[in-house]
Parts: C-alpha cells; sequence; structure tokens
C-alpha cells in the first residue's frame, strides 16, 4: 500500500514541539471555556433564586392572569 504524498510531507514536516504548544494552546482555550461556562451557571442560579422571591414582572404577571398558570422555566411555575 502506497502513502500519499500529503501523509509523507505530514511525516517530515513533523515538529513535536510545535505540536505540543498547539495543544497546549487548544487546552488554554477549552479551560477558558469551561470557566465562562461556570460562570454563567453560577449567575444564572443566583438570578434564578432571586427571581423565586421577587416580585413578578408585569409581563410575567400578564401571563399568569390570560392563562392561569406561570410560564415554563419561571421560578414560580415549580412552586405551583
Amino acid at each position: 500500500m502506497r502513502m500519499s504524498n500529503f501523509l509523507i510531507d505530514e511525516i517530515q514536516n513533523y515538529n513535536p514541539a510545535e505540536a505540543l504548544q498547539r495543544q497546549m494552546k487548544k487546552q488554554q482555550k477549552q479551560d477558558e471555556i469551561n470557566k465562562l461556562q461556570q460562570d454563567f451557571d453560577k449567575t444564572y442560579e443566583e438570578e434564578y433564586e432571586k427571581a423565586r422571591y421577587a416580585k413578578p414582572s408585569e409581563e410575567v404577571m400578564a401571563y399568569y392572569n390570560v392563562y392561569g398558570h406561570w410560564p415554563k422555566g419561571h421560578p414560580l411555575a415549580e412552586d405551583s
């Protein structure tokens, strides 16, 4: 079986230091994404908890008055 020219060039031009650097950058970016996701999750949880005890907005109250139940996903919908 014959190797393609692309694969041969890839093998001949392989640089372990560059490969390691690319992998480290990729891991750093993934770490940043994970940190940002954790921050979003924490903020969401905090705001959701606040909404459970705060007076509902006029829009949410209007929804409740029209449909007779809280909007799906609203913190008050889970209490009823």
